[in-house]
């Protein structure tokens, strides 16, 4: 976990156009809205491990996130986020991972 968190702590915040740049702007406010709801939830359901302060670039930016002990039926884990938001789910083996993703309907369907 501490290299997950180094690693979004390292990410670089800003214009889409600069090579620099690790993470851009989302599209518009209404998506960034969406993440930050996201992220206020996932403060419900799961262990914030890791919330980067996108400072004051100018746009629709959203620092990286990191939830931890995240239940395989929480919404942050069910549902799209499409931010820079990471949820981990442990699993006892590869067994109970496949179960629990083939159980979002995105993830190894029909495997």
């Amino acid at each position: 976990m501490r290299r997950l968190v180094d690693t979004a702590r390292s990410l670089r915040i800003g214009a889409a156009a600069d090579p620099a740049t690790t993470i851009g702007p989302l599209i518009d406010r209404a998506a960034l809205d969406k993440v930050r709801s996201y992220v206020e939830l996932g403060k419900t359901e799961a262990e914030l491990v890791c919330e980067v302060d996108p400072g004051q670039p100018s746009g629709y930016f959203a620092g990286p996130v990191i939830f931890d002990r995240v239940a395989p039926k929480a919404r942050i884990a069910t549902e799209e986020i499409f931010g820079p938001v990471l949820t981990v789910i442990e699993a006892a083996d590869f067994f109970e991972f496949r179960v629990c993703f083939q159980s979002f309907g995105y993830f190894l369907k029909n495997q």
